[in-house]
């Protein structure tokens, strides 16, 4: 069965872990002020795999070798990117 599921990341600088059957397919600011959310189209026929996701706002500098997945200008002026980060051993 496929759906679309909705996950929130902090904006916090820092990578975080996801399951995920494939990668996000759209950004958004999340509900409050320090996060950001994305949706995948998830399938539960499909093995998930381990995806290391991180939010950084423009002019900041990426994290080694980050692939960039979408963009969401933050209400405050801010613009975040979402980016993912390659799993050692991994995607």
């Amino acid at each position: 069965m496929r759906t679309i599921r909705k996950y929130t990341i902090p904006a916090d600088g820092k990578p975080h872990d996801y399951e995920l059957s494939c990668v996000p397919i759209a950004v958004a600011n999340g509900t409050l002020r320090d996060e950001v959310d994305f949706w995948e189209d998830h399938d539960d026929s499909e093995e998930t795999w381990t995806v290391r996701l991180q939010v950084v706002t423009t002019g900041e500098e990426l994290p080694g070798v980050a692939l960039w997945l979408g963009t969401t200008p933050e209400r405050y002026g801010t613009v975040r990117h979402l980016v993912q980060i390659p799993v050692e051993g991994g995607n």
